[in-house]
């Protein structure tokens, strides 16, 4: 139930992040780590702050007498601190890995139709 619970908070972050980094590198036209850089100050304190909040707000489910609840309330709280954590420390990281296989993938191609071109 946890699982589903923090699923579409976690995911939510995630992919507010990775539009603005998406938003930096297709419409501005920067490279992979001005585009990290664009995320986090868009994006970053808010993520900071509505992820704060969420955690403060199922804390405060240890009050609860019902044991379920009590579980419930922490662990989605640890939860979505992990996956804050998680976003902020392992994503930009993963996006300049894969970024910059796939740029050089596309330079690859970009020098073999030149050389193709060239040699006509």
């Amino acid at each position: 139930m946890v699982a589903c619970l923090s699923l579409g908070i976690v995911v939510d972050d995630t992919v507010h992040f990775l539009s603005k980094y998406n938003y930096a590198r297709v419409t501005l036209g920067r490279n992979v780590e001005d585009a990290i850089r664009y995320a986090f100050q868009t994006v970053g304190v808010a993520l900071l702050i509505t992820s704060a909040i969420l955690v403060g707000g199922f804390t405060v489910m240890e009050f609860s007498h019902f044991l379920p609840s009590r579980a419930m309330g922490l662990l989605l709280a640890l939860t979505i601190a992990v996956a804050l954590i998680i976003d902020f420390l392992l994503l930009p990281p993963l996006l300049l890995l894969v970024d910059r296989r796939q740029q050089s993938t596309l330079d690859d191609a970009v020098k073999d139709k030149l050389n193709g071109q060239s040699a006509q």
